[in-house]
């Protein structure tokens, strides 16, 4: 397995970088075996922060028409017409992902009722060794019996017994485990003491909520959450002095910044208390108004800008060109591509402040027309 990547811990990558994180390289003496790699290495690479396409490349392994290396052009339009969707489940994927959940949770419990360097401590944890789950995810609910066993766990969903291995490290994210002698890699994504779990299997990151079979039992009769409560409007002599006030404030500030005259009376202000937090409703519309006459919209007809931060590739005018509207005067490289600049006037070229080589930021001037 090679990883080849740029980035490590402390890098920083600056806005020319490419979305690439990585490449990853797998080698095997047949397609098969180095497929089965890259399945291993994409299960096993944690990547946090950012978004990324381990599903999609994840599902794409395991996909028969890749598998037996029948590719095309088109291959993503013929295999995923609608578009990558996540990867789809089947039930022993759905059973896997149950069991890890469900003892996942059985092994948070007994890390809780382990008191370490307490010999002097009279309360003892009872021992307990068996555990009973309601696992919920994906619009379904699966009844789990954990028990634990000398090197294993035992979970039993309906008619179905699983024997996983007890290799659960609760600081790691990998879960590397067998089940029913099978090897299995999901990642622990993220877990509360609530029972509320995000586990990543097969490229794909699933929520899942593990309750008790007696907290479930009784979850229906649990209060809901009530929404915020309406705004109600807070007394009025309150509000009238809010009102003088804020009407005051607008009036010094538009004397300070602005000529013409206005009235108060355009201000329609309304003062709500939503539970301790005091809301302002106005409608300045004339201030925004005067705001738009004081500061005119900027004319750009006569200067070309760049779009982004990138390096110039190419200036393809001078000082006294003449330039027809439409035809391209500039080309800005950036993130590996090429954007082609035009002019948006006729006329004739006053000033060109780049050469080919020069790093531009977004919104420098570029060249500027008469």
């Amino acid at each position: 397995v090679r990883c080849d990547s740029g980035v490590e811990e402390g890098s920083e990558i600056s806005i020319y970088y490419d979305p690439m994180i990585c490449k990853l390289v797998c080698y095997g003496n047949t397609r098969k075996e180095a497929i089965n790699t890259s399945i291993k290495a994409l299960d096993s690479y944690v990547i946090r922060g950012v978004a990324h396409n381990i599903p999609l490349l994840r599902d794409i392994l395991t996909e028969p028409n890749f598998v037996e290396g029948n590719l095309t052009t088109d291959y993503l339009n013929q295999v995923y017409p609608e578009g990558f969707k996540g990867r789809q489940l089947g039930e022993k994927e759905t059973l896997n992902i149950a069991a890890v959940a469900a003892t996942l949770c059985a092994t948070m419990d007994l890390r809780s009722r382990n008191f370490l360097n307490s010999s002097s401590n009279k309360i003892k944890a009872q021992p307990l060794d068996t555990w009973s789950f309601v696992v919920a995810f994906l619009d379904q609910e699966l009844l789990c019996q954990v028990k634990k066993l000398e090197t294993k766990f035992k979970v039993q969903i309906g008619a179905r017994s699983m024997f996983l291995s007890d290799k659960f490290n609760l600081s790691s994210s990998i879960i590397d485990i067998e089940i029913n002698d099978q090897p299995v890699v999901m990642q622990l994504v993220s877990k509360d003491e609530t029972g509320h779990l995000q586990l990543m299997y097969q490229g794909t990151t699933f929520k899942i909520s593990v309750l008790t079979e007696t907290a479930a039992r009784f979850l229906h009769v649990m209060p809901q959450k009530l929404k915020s409560p309406p705004a109600r409007p807070i007394h009025s002599s309150l509000a009238n002095i809010l009102r003088l006030y804020l009407v005051s404030l607008f009036e010094v500030i538009h004397q300070r910044y602005y000529s013409s005259s206005w009235s108060p009376s355009i201000f329609h202000l309304a003062f709500y208390d939503t539970g301790g937090i005091l809301g302002l409703r106005a409608s300045a519309l004339e201030v925004l108004g005067l705001q738009a006459q004081a500061s005119p919209v900027e004319d750009v007809s006569k200067v070309v800008k760049s779009p982004m931060p990138g390096m110039v590739k190419s200036v393809n005018c001078k000082h006294g060109d003449d330039i027809a509207e439409g035809q391209e005067v500039c080309v800005i490289e950036a993130m590996k591509m090429q954007n082609c600049l035009t002019a948006s006037i006729t006329g004739k070229v006053k000033a060109v402040y780049v050469k080919p080589g020069n790093t531009v930021m977004e919104d420098d001037v570029l060249i500027e027309f008469e």
